[in-house]
């Protein structure tokens, strides 16, 4: 692969920290520790907070996973070129509030090889992390291409079910977690009787390369902690359930169990942002019936921060919500990573019906003013969370 692909995707560091984050009330209120011994990629770093006004982080979209419910899936692609020809680039990442980043990845197809490069990245890698890493090669198959897989760290490559096998056959998704494979193409790797794995274990990377005789193939770069995803899904003592899709509206349901007790309902969506940009907003059902209204905005991140100077766990008292010819009284929160938390007590979900209409809802705090416009499908979410039966507690 050619030296400027290289130095784009493999500006990699092996660092060391403890970094501990400590979730809000609409989140949970337990600590995440990210593993000390972390992995980057590019400008991205597991544990640390994904930052999407950063000059590494501009044109990524994000929306939240429907795997995972307390992770935002972001993903950027790009076209680039080089002397051997044009190839796209697609990059995710998996973050949270509570734990940073715990999945990034580059995929570059096509990718250009010559005879020595697939070897010389491999190289360059383990010099990096000081670290010998494990490689398989992948079984020959008539018409397909060679491939190298190398791991680092702590990932350990678990190979899925045969029911998954299925699923991926059919074209379809297991929903097991983060999967790899020698082409880059799971479908063709079952139907040609390749492995497909399943990443579990502790932080690390992944380098797989495929080659052609003509030197094109692709190429995938990730860095993962699935134990770190893993304990966001659940602990002993703190449950989600797997995200749910409500109908088409877009909107992702789930719920949080504590010790074995129902403490938490939430929908989580896209929305459009008065100033143009797209935000991530979560409604939640607390104990009480208290509702949580909480944005994920990055203007108003950027004017919490440079304009009002707010910061992390501020309260507010005034907060005034508006819609629909009606307002409500509410109060306010500044969380970790600049979200914004507005609480609705008492019966909050019917006035949040109340102030649900066509013209979308506003929220304004000390000056601010947060306005979403594309609430159409919203009212469909509203009705799954009316299900819960702490709404009706």
């Amino acid at each position: 692969m050619n030296s400027m692909m290289a130095r784009t995707l493999f500006c990699l560091t092996c660092v060391s920290a403890f970094i501990i984050i400590t979730g809000y009330k609409a989140f949970g209120d337990r600590r995440y520790i990210v593993s000390p011994s972390t992995y980057s990629l590019g400008g991205f770093r597991l544990g640390e907070e994904f930052r999407p006004l950063s000059r590494g982080g501009r044109g990524f979209k994000c929306m939240p996973s429907e795997l995972w419910a307390q992770l935002s899936r972001c993903t950027r692609e790009r076209r680039e070129r080089e002397r051997r020809g044009s190839f796209r680039v697609t990059e995710n990442v998996l973050h949270s509030n509570a734990s940073g980043i715990v999945y990034a990845n580059r995929f570059f197809q096509p990718a250009f090889w010559t005879a020595s490069e697939v070897e010389e990245d491999i190289d360059r890698i383990t010099k990096q992390f000081n670290e010998v890493p494990k490689i398989q090669t992948m079984p020959r198959r008539e018409g397909l291409p060679d491939a190298v897989m190398a791991t680092w760290g702590g990932l350990k490559l678990e190979p899925i079910s045969p029911e998954s096998r299925a699923m991926l056959a059919r074209g379809g998704s297991p929903n097991v977690g983060i999967l790899v494979d020698f082409l880059g193409d799971f479908t063709l790797s079952v139907s040609s009787g390749l492995p497909v794995y399943k990443i579990g274990g502790t932080s690390g990377a992944v380098w797989i390369g495929s080659y052609d005789q003509s030197g094109r193939g692709t190429l995938r770069y990730l860095i993962a902690d699935p134990e770190a995803m893993d304990e966001l899904i659940q602990s002993r003592s703190e449950r989600w359930t797997k995200g749910e899709r409500v109908g088409r509206s877009g909107w992702i349901f789930s719920e949080r169990y504590s010790g074995g007790h129902l403490d938490q309902c939430q929908v989580r969506g896209d929305v459009q942002a008065v100033n143009g940009t797209g935000a991530v907003m979560t409604v939640a059902i607390l104990s009480k019936g208290t509702v949580a209204i909480i944005v994920e905005d990055d203007e108003w991140k950027r004017r919490i921060k440079s304009d009002w100077g707010w910061s992390e766990g501020q309260r507010f008292d005034n907060v005034i919500v508006t819609g629909n010819e009606a307002q409500a009284k509410a109060r306010g929160l500044t969380m970790s990573n600049l979200q914004f938390a507005v609480f609705l007590a008492g019966d909050g979900l019917p006035q949040l019906r109340r102030l649900v209409g066509k013209e979308g809802m506003s929220i304004v705090v000390g000056g601010l003013t947060f306005k979403a416009w594309n609430l159409e499908n919203f009212a469909v979410a509203l009705a799954k969370l009316s299900e819960c039966s702490l709404a009706r507690n």
